[in-house]
């Protein structure tokens, strides 16, 4: 199956669309009613269009993973990241995502991640660019509209500023430039929804109840999340202790660019503490920076090794996401 992967061509990305389709199916099939939570504006809003049909869910879904899969691996193309050209890292984004328990096929982090990689790329062309401005401003206003799907993506304006120490040394100016890029999307958002008289909703979704300390009300253990979550300490484990195997014999701008996918996984941490409503779906946000890492660990092992450690995983997700239809009552 990785077999598919190990090429030069992006459009290749457009296979995970068959592998999401089968983990995120489930729903769709026990003809179940999608019942949202509410989050962010942007994920509010498209709940009112997706109005509770897991079908248009699924195809919401569907659209952001392939979307971040498809950033994904152009990062990791356009930066060198992996030794070995490969659309790795696109595959274990999505597998990442759909490993995570969700309470439907669609959620708002699907949407989140896509735009977190877009600023992590704009944090990543920085590197030995003499004028920076818009990377930092772009970096700052996808970071924003992230938030407008999961308010706690606020919290990678630490990678921003730690990015920018990482990729070029400390310049007071281009902090303030990330600044305003993350101000900009919620003073354009807010004047917007003034003007729909929709004021509001967006001081509800957006700050009153976006945050929360320790909010581990909604959390509920069950022999799946268990499953779910061991992979995922596994896996960040396994991350962890091969960083030496991933940035040895690099070339610097390599290193730095690594090091940085690192920090996002790290930081990530941060929104744990934060986050109102907090449920298990809420380990999808290591996904970006786990995914590029998976992608580029597994390019590195011997082809029989990654193949079994792989199909071993997809079928994990599958027997959990399909647990309904094999093992009934």
């Amino acid at each position: 199956m990785l077999s598919l992967f190990r090429t030069n061509q992006v459009l290749s990305t457009i296979f995970v669309l068959f592998f999401a389709a089968l983990m995120l199916a489930a729903p769709v099939f026990l003809q179940a009613k999608y019942v949202p939570t509410e989050y962010g504006v942007a994920y509010h809003y498209l709940n009112v269009f997706i109005n509770g049909k897991s079908s248009t869910a699924l195809i919401i879904a569907l659209v952001f993973l392939f979307l971040g899969a498809f950033t994904i691996n152009y990062i990791d193309l356009n930066f060198r990241l992996s030794k070995d050209i490969n659309m790795m890292p696109g595959l274990f984004y999505v597998l990442i995502s759909c490993t995570a328990p969700q309470v439907g096929p669609f959620s708002p982090l699907h949407g989140g991640n896509f735009f977190l990689l877009l600023a992590l790329h704009e944090l990543m062309d920085t590197f030995k660019k003499n004028s920076v401005s818009d990377r930092v401003f772009n970096a700052g206003f996808f970071l924003a509209i992230a938030s407008f799907f999961y308010p706690s993506y606020l919290v990678f304006i630490v990678l921003i500023f730690v990015g920018l120490n990482v990729m070029r040394g400390f310049n007071f100016r281009e902090r303030l430039m990330a600044v305003c890029g993350l101000i900009v999307p919620y003073v354009l958002l807010g004047v917007g929804m003034f003007w729909f008289d929709q004021f509001d909703l967006f001081w509800r979704l957006q700050i009153t109840r976006a945050f929360g300390l320790l909010d581990f009300d909604g959390l509920r253990l069950t022999v799946s999340s268990v499953l779910e979550m061991m992979v995922f300490c596994i896996l960040l484990l396994a991350l962890i202790f091969q960083q030496g195997r991933l940035t040895g014999k690099r070339v610097i701008q390599s290193q730095k660019r690594i090091n940085l996918v690192y920090w996002t996984l790290f930081i990530a941490i941060l929104s744990v503490p934060v986050q109102a409503n907090l449920q298990f779906q809420h380990l999808m946000i290591l996904a970006p920076g786990a995914g590029l890492l998976a992608g580029m660990l597994f390019s590195t092992m011997t082809r029989n090794w990654a193949e079994f450690l792989h199909l071993v995983w997809f079928a994990l997700v599958l027997v959990v996401q399909y647990q309904a239809f094999i093992f009934p009552g």
